[in-house]
């Protein structure tokens, strides 16, 4: 009896907390200023939400294998 007392109270006391939390309308993965401070105009994506194509990979990839990349080397 005391387990599934201690269990729905466990239960009870994670809703509350999850529903505090809730206080902007989007989801975790964002971060947004909360009151008083103003609300940010831009979003930050979370890390490995934007990959490369293209153009920008094959550069990104020459810098990487050429001198940019072996800097330590070079220097």
């Amino acid at each position: 009896m005391k387990k599934v007392v201690v269990a729905l109270i466990s239960i009870l006391i994670l809703f509350a907390c999850s529903n505090l939390s809730e206080d902007t309308s989007l989801t975790s993965n964002y971060q947004v200023n909360r009151q008083p401070l103003h609300p940010n105009p831009f979003l930050e994506l979370p890390l490995g939400a934007i990959k490369p194509e293209g153009w920008l990979k094959e550069q990104l990839l020459r810098m990487a294998s050429g001198m940019t990349g072996h800097l330590d080397e070079q220097y």
